[in-house]
């Protein structure tokens, strides 16, 4: 801050500030919006017969999110956009990798990956304050729906729920899991749900399980797959 005037500083409150007695003490992080009052005094011991004021305004830290990783076919298109989260104004937007965007300094270009990328955006408001956020997309060459052939349902946050990953699908149907002896035991239409390894709250044996799914393509061609997991415990 900058006092000028007089002789003797007094800046109240002294909160963040360097030094309260200097005429233009630093404020250091403040916490929170605060206003400071400038008292002078000068040799004579004359007092300023009215405070100046002075608001710093703190923003919040500037955040973007750029929505979750994506699975999609070659030259399949799709939308990244920049969601300001705490509302910081941003004016400027630089992606990288450019390949495959439509305008790389746009807050919501449209890929077009041919291969598998992870976009990274780099967001910046008019006072410099900036942010970045990453996205990944897995690029598959064929449409279809695609399944790990096993996972490790155990709890430890890694690998614990097996879910059908739609490429280039436009409805999805199903997603079913079956047991040795041809019991349906997972049922679902929404490829975000996944198995968790539990049928009615109990935990599967580990071993060899059969699944199915369907859906219909970006053509309007039916799609059913069908294969076997493996689940280790």
């Amino acid at each position: 801050m900058n006092g000028s005037g007089s002789d003797y500083y007094s800046w109240s409150p002294d909160l963040y500030l360097s030094d309260p007695n200097t005429p233009a003490p630093i404020v250091n992080k403040p916490s929170g919006t605060i206003t400071y009052h400038l008292s002078v005094t000068d040799v004579n011991g004359c007092h300023s017969l009215k405070a100046s004021s002075v608001t710093i305004t703190v923003t919040p830290p500037p955040s973007i999110s750029i929505g979750n990783d994506t699975t999609l076919l070659a030259g399949q298109p799709v939308l990244l956009e920049v969601v300001d989260i705490n509302n910081s104004g941003f004016v400027h937007f630089e992606w990288t990798p450019a390949t495959g965007l439509d305008n790389a300094g746009s807050r919501n270009p449209v890929a077009y990956p041919l291969t598998s990328t992870t976009y990274t955006v780099l967001a910046a408001t008019s006072a410099g304050c900036q942010a970045t956020g990453s996205r990944s997309i897995k690029v598959f060459d064929v449409a279809g729906i695609f399944v790990p052939n096993a996972f490790t349902p155990n709890g430890d946050g890694h690998n614990d729920v097996l879910k059908a990953i739609p490429v280039g699908i436009r409805e999805f149907t199903y997603f079913a899991i079956f047991n040795r002896w041809g019991q349906k035991i997972f049922f679902t239409a929404n490829p975000a749900i996944g198995w968790d390894g539990h049928t009615n709250g109990h935990s599967e044996n580990g071993g060899t399980y059969i699944w199915m799914a369907g859906g219909i393509d970006y053509k309007g061609a039916l799609i059913e797959r069908k294969g076997t997991l493996i689940v280790v415990k």
